[in-house]
């Protein structure tokens, strides 16, 4: 333990004495008056009506004698005086004093100011009068650090350890301003010699808080030295000197302190790590350059991750090296849009390295989610965006299928997992390899959702479900428009390419429903997601048979098909309703036989074939009539009175 870490801890037990014997004073007081007022109350009556005791037959046996090492009773305190009580656990906390504030920081605050704007007088008059140069003023505020670090060295070593760090922290903040006027704004040093300088006062500083073993000021170290090439530089530079120099410090406040539980300053690297891929990735994007400095962020976040997993505590290494992958996922990304440049290996290792480090982790799913679905999704998507052909990028693609099937095949508790990216980067593999062939993506993609609902009922994998009902929603959508793009009146219903690309997607949707549908001994569970499922696949095949039906033969004909069609569904709804009890099916089975009635009524007037005109009107009126008889009200029962010389029966 540190010496100034002794002495706060004896300030602490001093403190706590303190409390205890002020507590103790006021006992012995409270005490003593209680004393005094008992020896002045009168006698109570109960005390003085007391008859007197028999004397005893034997006097009482004498005390013993206190052993001879006891040390002789002590007459001066009194006898009921507690036994003072040291409490077990820290001191009660004490409330804010405004005061000890002030005093303590508010006036170094201001003494600083003042004696900084005095200085900034006089160094301006004397630069007005042409007594200071650029060499002398970088010279004086070099010396004003060094005074200062001086005298937090001092404070630190033998009065307070906190003032002296702020002090200590103030001189570090005076090296880079000063570094900063040298180099970019007064061009005394170098741009390297200007870096070096803040860097070198950032990394004394934080060795001397890793020595003492405190946290605040070592993260006031490893900050300036992270800040040092953007305050010591006034335009981009090489990107890969930055990364290099970024991965350098990075790399080594995670080995300084792999023994140390300073979980924040770890994710101060990666916030750090951050600030440099995105200062990379904006001057690639600004500038320009060739392969190595192009992939400069994206190596440089793989450094991290590596440097992550080499040195930093078991507990935070997997959390860690995912957080710096995420970073090289971004970096590829974003010059993928750009530079269209990215690499099919870089895409690989990381979504190799996400897989291995996701195995290592236990039950945090925040984190097994993003090393399993994020960062393999995403450096896929990195991929597609830098390909420039439709079959490179279905490639891509179908690697990742074939890889994620593999995991989930083997892997128990992240099967869902693998299995949705499975389910993404197989849909976007038929999406990209038949983007030119309309109708085959169709059926591809109906056979790909009816295959992945068999996988979700035998796994009974929930994950699938929505990116299952999404696609079907969009195969659905892409189907309905090929129906419609068919010649009026001039095709074969249910007998075209796009009807067969509509029944496949329809028989995608029965198994899906069928997928969905509660196994026995879950029978009276909640089956609302079901039931929904259900519904959508009935609209899907309704919409199907009325887009047949639509522009088929001619326009008589196809208005008498839709008019008994619509009568045919509402008849089909509500039997169906009133058989699974549900009450969704029927009010649209009701709306549907409705609707018939109201185009039998109003709209046959327009279809100039006198006999199709006849038998639709007479067939909705049926349907509407066996409507009618289903939703008839029920006959009661009679009541049959029992003759008056009969008994009632008794309930025995």
């Amino acid at each position: 333990m540190a010496d100034e870490q002794r002495i706060a801890v004896l300030e602490q037990h001093v403190r706590a004495l303190y409390e205890q014997i002020a507590e103790l004073r006021k006992e012995l007081a409270a005490s003593g008056r209680r004393v005094a007022a008992a020896a002045h109350a009168p006698e109570p009556a109960r005390e003085r009506e007391r008859p007197a005791a028999a004397p005893s037959a034997a006097p009482p046996p004498p005390p013993p004698p206190p052993p001879a090492s006891a040390p002789p009773p002590r007459h001066d305190e009194p006898s009921s005086a507690p036994r003072a009580r040291f409490a077990g656990g820290p001191p009660p906390t004490p409330d804010i004093d405004l005061e000890k504030l002030f005093g303590r920081y508010g006036t170094i605050a201001v003494a600083a100011l003042a004696i900084l704007m005095g200085v900034g007088t006089f160094l301006s008059w004397a630069i007005q009068h042409g007594l200071l140069g650029p060499t002398v003023r970088v010279v004086l505020g070099f010396v004003g650090a060094a005074i200062v670090a001086g005298v937090g060295a001092w404070v630190r070593e033998k009065r307070d350890v906190r003032f002296g760090n702020v002090l200590l922290a103030l001189s570090l903040a005076i090296v880079h301003l000063d570094a900063w006027a040298a180099g970019p704004h007064l061009h005394v040093l170098s741009t390297v010699a200007a870096l070096a300088i803040a860097a070198l006062a950032s990394v004394a500083l934080a060795a001397l808080a890793l020595t003492s073993d405190e946290r605040t000021l070592f993260a006031v170290g490893v900050g300036g030295a992270l800040l040092a090439p953007f305050v010591t530089a006034s335009e981009p530079g090489s990107v890969v000197a930055l990364m290099t120099y970024g991965w350098i410090v990075i790399a080594t406040t995670i080995f300084a302190i792999r023994e140390r539980g300073w979980q924040p300053l770890l994710w101060l690297t990666v916030g750090a790590a951050a600030l440099y891929v995105a200062a990379g990735a904006s001057t690639v994007a600004t500038t320009g350059g060739g392969w190595i400095t192009t992939h400069a962020p994206s190596v440089f976040a793989f450094a991290c991750a590596a440097a992550a997993l080499l040195w930093a505590r078991d507990a935070l290494r997997s959390k860690l090296a995912l957080a710096f992958l995420a970073l090289a996922c971004a970096a590829s990304a974003a010059y993928a849009f750009d530079a269209r440049s990215v690499e099919v290996a870089i895409s690989i290792a990381g979504t190799i390295a996400a897989y291995a480090i996701a195995r290592e982790l236990e039950t945090d799913a925040i984190w097994l989610a993003i090393g399993n679905v994020v960062l393999p999704l995403g450096f896929l998507a990195a991929t597609l965006a830098s390909a420039t052909t439709n079959a490179t990028r279905a490639l891509a693609a179908i690697a990742l299928t074939a890889l994620a099937a593999l995991l989930a095949w083997d892997a128990d508790e992240e099967r869902e997992q693998h299995l949705f990216v499975t389910f993404v980067s197989s849909w976007l593999a038929i999406v990209l390899y038949l983007d030119n062939y309309q109708t085959r993506s169709v059926g591809a993609l109906a056979l790909h959702a009816a295959l992945f609902a068999i996988l979700l009922r035998s796994t009974g994998s929930k994950r699938l479900v929505f990116p299952v009902i999404l696609s079907l929603v969009i195969t659905s959508g892409s189907s309905l428009w090929l129906l419609s793009e068919r010649t009026a009146y001039a095709y074969t219903p249910f007998l075209t390419t796009p009807s067969l690309c509509a029944l496949a997607t329809v028989g995608a949707w029965a198994v899906l429903a069928f997928a969905m549908k509660p196994a026995p001994e879950h029978a009276a569970g909640d089956d609302s997601l079901a039931v929904l499922v259900g519904a959508l696949a009935i609209i899907a095949a309704f919409g199907w048979v009325r887009q047949e039906l639509a522009e088929a033969y001619s326009r008589d004909i196809a208005s008498f098909a839709l008019i008994v069609y619509y009568a045919l569904a509402g008849l089909a709804l509500i039997f169906a309703g009133r058989w699974r009890h549900v009450t969704l099916w029927r009010g649209a089975g009701l709306a549907l036989a409705f609707y018939a009635g109201y185009k039998a009524l109003v709209e046959t007037f327009a279809i100039d074939a006198v006999v199709l005109r006849i038998s639709a009107r007479i067939l909705v009126g049926v349907f509407l009539a066996a409507v009618a008889y289903w939703y008839r009200a029920p006959r009661e029962p009679e009541v049959v009175e029992a003759p008056p010389h009969e008994p009632a029966a008794t309930v025995p």
